[in-house]
């Protein structure tokens, strides 16, 4: 959780100038062909990383940016590893080849001549502390897949921002070849949902989650799974069965999805669980009132490493004070990491109250994640309005950690209108407009 708060915390401390700063970086690079090469190259950094590993067969990935600079294998003795980079972005050292008997110890890197100090660190994915990897920060070692944060190469240490992210969901059930030119971020639309994996019972469709993922992998961008417990779109065999065959059920789905996709970085755990939205009354029929508690332990359990969130929907309009009732018990008992607000139906709330009602959310101490904001305008201009006004507001909040939109291909959204780009690439202007803003 303490992971989760301070990388929503340090990328809005770092707020908009840096990403004013990456986009220029974008921009410039875009300049290499036309014969200014010597500009985007002028700014070259030097990061020098003194690490060692207990076995000696460890390895380490420098990340800046969330783009890999390189990698080295680690010997039993400390030795500094040195490398130059045009980057500007934030620095992590990655851990990625754990297993029995491997462990890593980062004493500090050295960026352009500043030491910053790993134990001063408190972004650390890869302590094992608090019985689970990425349970504490503060620490020089890694004992699990991970990474710790040493902030952006021009702007001092403290905690990164590798995981923020402007992310969208699959199409129609696959992932369009444009995908990473506008998103860095993956959520299945369907695919994830219990009753599309498991119709029959015991029987699993893994094959439109096996696409997702293994795109996501293979891009290196964050893989969202959506959603483990929901009362809509689960199998409906569920219900027939006693309660102790229903805990079992749900423990057993939990356990193989966390066991074929090991590296999964966020799951909305528990989906529309405030009254009168969509609770899940098998969950709540298996394992009692504290049903959505046991459904993030056993989430925790089985998928140690990702950030488990709470999401539901008209957080962000009309059922605020429902919605925090309804989350304080499990967030109060220390299970939950993130809270999800789903973006649907903003388009006629004021900026001024979806700025309180997300203000209203954040006072309960956790990262946000805008989980399914879309803009359903038929009219290009109403919705370019809309996105120019509530898109920053979401960006730029201290709390918010990332946004996924939901949907992006018109006439294969959730929503009429809310399409940001037809089928044949053409933009609308809102796209347009958010391009520029990203920097993409």
């Amino acid at each position: 959780m303490e992971q989760a708060r301070s990388m929503a915390g340090y990328s809005k401390r770092v707020g908009s100038t840096w990403r004013v700063l990456a986009t220029a970086t974008i921009a410039i690079a875009t300049l290499l062909g036309t014969g200014l090469a010597t500009i985007a190259n002028a700014q070259s950094s030097t990061i020098a990383v003194r690490a060692r590993g207990t076995s000696g067969s460890e390895a380490i990935t420098l990340r800046v940016d969330n783009a890999n600079v390189t990698s080295w294998t680690l010997t039993t003795s400390f030795q500094t590893y040195s490398v130059a980079t045009n980057l500007t972005g934030g620095i992590t050292v990655a851990f990625t080849n754990d297993a029995s008997g491997r462990d890593v110890q980062v004493d500090y890197i050295i960026v352009n001549g500043e030491t910053r100090q790993a134990e001063a660190q408190t972004y650390n994915t890869g302590l094992y502390a608090n019985g689970r990897c990425g349970g504490g920060g503060n620490s020089e070692w890694m004992h699990c897949n991970g990474a710790i944060g040493f902030g952006n190469v021009t702007g001092g240490g403290g905690n990164p921002d590798p995981t923020f992210f402007v992310g969208n969901i699959t199409t129609n059930g696959a992932v369009r070849s444009d995908f990473t030119r506008y998103w860095d971020q993956i959520t299945p639309e369907n695919e994830g949902k219990w009753g599309t994996v498991e119709a029959t019972r015991d029987v699993y469709n893994w094959s439109g989650l096996d696409r997702a993922y293994n795109y996501a992998m293979a891009n290196n961008i964050p893989f969202k799974q959506h959603t483990f417990v929901w009362g809509n779109q689960a199998p409906s065999w569920i219900n027939s069965l006693s309660a102790s065959e229903q805990a079992a059920e749900i423990e057993e789905w939990i356990r193989d999805y966390c066991a074929r996709y090991p590296n999964t970085a966020m799951i909305d755990v528990v989906n529309e669980a405030t009254p009168g939205h969509a609770p899940a009354g098998y969950a709540q029929n298996a394992f009692g009132n504290n049903w959505i508690i046991r459904s993030f332990q056993l989430a925790r359990q089985y998928c140690p490493n990702a950030v488990l969130i709470l999401n539901d929907y008209n957080v962000l309009s009309w059922d605020t004070d429902a919605f925090i009732r309804m989350a304080t018990p499990a967030v109060n008992a220390g299970v939950v990491d993130a809270l999800g607000a789903q973006g649907h139906g903003l388009e006629g709330q004021s900026l001024s109250s979806v700025q309180n009602k997300l203000n209203q959310v954040a006072a309960l101490g956790l990262p946000i994640y805008i989980t399914e904001y879309d803009v359903a305008r038929t009219n290009d201009q109403e919705q370019l309005q809309i996105m120019q006004q509530q898109f920053p507001l979401f960006y730029n909040h201290p709390s918010v950690a990332g946004i996924t939109l939901w949907g992006y291909v018109v006439g294969s959204t959730w929503v009429n209108g809310s399409g940001l780009i037809y089928s044949d690439g053409r933009q609308r202007p809102a796209m347009t407009w958010l391009m520029n803003y990203l920097g993409r």
